[in-house]
């Protein structure tokens, strides 16, 4: 009977036979899969090679490249996407801009000016500076407040506005050479985030909690305000924003109608801190559909991190932003693993690009309009706050000598680093266990020993705040008007200003 049992017993799965079927279902879920596979490998997910049409380009860009003689766009079907995937896969570090040792605010925000000259950088101090991006000098500093600048944002060159303006949030205007450089136009009470609209920038809507307000530009009069408690989302960091048209609003998620000021449409809540942004390119919001609300695609690569758009709107790039708050900023280490990176994502379909790993905690980056360059606000020291901006050239890349550079560079950083720590070490009460220890032969230490209190994470006041205010300023040229806003944290009020003296 014994042997009867052990001889219906199933025998155990072998090494062989459970990999093979792992393969098989790997095949199984291939869309179109084919008779004759190649070899499969343990390392990197099976895929059997999609069809191509006669009218495909080829993934070889020489061959691309010659094929637009024939098919102009692009060399062929999905043309575009190779280039994408080869342009935006590779970025090629070409300056460091670092605060002067007497100004010790660091970095907070960054964009280009509209004639993209220069890169204007917003610090911890208030202050606002110009840098010229090809040859890396400063070439103006503005105080402006005595809080930190959070976000900067240029405006279009063909903008019909007789003044730029700025949008940015301050307690009190610093009277160090403003007289000469700004002239306050407007002025909008406790919205902590406001930004141009987007199709003739003629309007500013400015965000208060889980408020929306639109504000007419040349009058500085409120004329619509959207909220609804009852479809309120209560997103910590939302910002309101409009379409590209300028007919629609997005706000903690709601979906809102500027001719009937009425709630069209509110979405599914995803996280607690970023509600959405639309896409420039698409009738989309964020992955969903406009004309269906149907949820298209699904990135858990985008989740908590801050979308930047390219000026085609074909490009994604994709970055985990510094925390305010250190409790946040530890929990969003364990959230998501990009939180020193930035990545790229194909806009058209999301799928993603690459990961461009900076080994630092990235605060803001901003690209140019044509797609040449894309800076980079980084977090230098991981205990003090000491960040640097980073220009990157985008499409070129990186030499072998310019690599060993940085690794030489990151080994002395660390060599400084850990000069400091070991100049804060109290070796005090260590040399007097050893003189006990030695059994007073050298005399006991009399005097009383004081050791330093320990080295703790300190962070300035102006991030470990949540109350963010923005105030507006304006700045005409002599040719063409444009204008960049600005925000401040820590203020009760946005202002507009008048920039009266430099010309971007």
């Amino acid at each position: 009977m014994k042997k009867q049992l052990d001889h219906h017993l199933p025998s155990p799965p072998s090494l062989d036979g459970i990999i093979t079927e792992y393969l098989r279902e790997q095949h199984a879920r291939c869309k179109n899969p084919v008779t004759s596979c190649p070899p499969f490998s343990l390392f990197t997910p099976h895929q059997c090679p999609e069809p191509k049409q006669r009218r495909h380009a080829p993934t070889n860009f020489t061959s691309r490249h010659t094929r637009r003689v024939m098919y102009p766009q692009y060399g062929g079907v999905d043309g575009g996407c190779f280039d994408r995937n080869l342009i935006f896969s590779r970025f090629r570090p070409i300056s460091l801009f670092r605060e002067a040792e007497e100004d010790k605010g660091g970095f907070t925000c960054c964009t280009f000016s509209a004639r993209e000259h220069f890169l204007m950088l917003g610090t911890c101090s208030g202050e606002l500076k110009l840098y010229n991006v090809f040859t890396g000098k400063e070439e103006a500093s503005y105080t402006c407040c005595s809080s930190a600048i959070t976000h900067l944002e240029p405006s279009r060159p063909e903008w019909l506005f007789p003044a730029d303006v700025i949008l940015l949030g301050l307690p009190t205007l610093s009277s160090v050479g403003l007289k000469s450089v700004f002239e306050k136009k407007h002025s909008f009470s406790d919205d902590h985030y406001v930004e141009f609209s987007k199709l003739s920038q003629d309007r500013v809507i400015g965000t208060k909690d889980s408020t929306a307000h639109i504000y007419d530009i040349q009058t500085g009069q409120m004329t619509l305000t959207l909220y609804n408690p009852d479809l309120a989302n209560n997103y910590k960091r939302t910002c309101a924003t409009f379409n590209p048209t300028d007919d629609l609003v997005l706000n903690d998620g709601v979906l809102w109608d500027v001719r009937s000021a009425q709630a069209i449409h509110k979405f599914d809540k995803f996280n607690e801190n970023i509600s959405g942004v639309f896409h420039p390119g698409a009738w989309r919001v964020s992955q969903w559909d406009l004309r269906t609300f149907h949820l298209l695609h699904t990135v858990p690569a985008l989740d908590q991190c801050r979308s930047v758009f390219n000026r085609n709107g074909t490009v994604i790039y994709g970055a985990m932003l510094q925390a305010d708050d250190e409790d946040d900023m530890m929990d969003q280490q364990m959230k998501s693993p990009f939180g020193s990176s930035f990545r790229t994502f194909d806009a058209t379909n999301y799928k993603p690009i690459a990961t461009i790993d900076v080994k630092r905690n990235i605060f803001d980056l901003c690209t140019d309009t044509k797609d040449c360059y894309l800076a980079v606000i980084e977090n230098q020291d991981s205990i003090a706050m000491d960040t640097v901006c980073r220009l990157y050239e985008v499409g070129r890349q990186r030499l072998a000598e310019e690599e060993e550079e940085d690794e030489e560079d990151q080994d002395e950083d660390q060599d400084d680093d850990s000069d400091e720590d070991l100049d804060e070490l109290d070796t005090d009460h260590l040399l007097t266990e050893m003189e006990n220890d030695n059994g007073g032969r050298r005399g006991r230490r009399t005097e009383n020993t004081t050791s330093r209190p320990p080295r703790t994470r300190s962070w300035p006041a102006c991030w470990r705040t949540t109350g963010r205010r923005a105030r507006a300023m304006t700045v005409p040229t002599a040719r063409k008007t444009r204008s960049f806003c600005w925000m401040t944290q820590t203020a009760p009020a946005a202002q507009i200003w008048r920039m009266t003296s430099f010309g971007f």
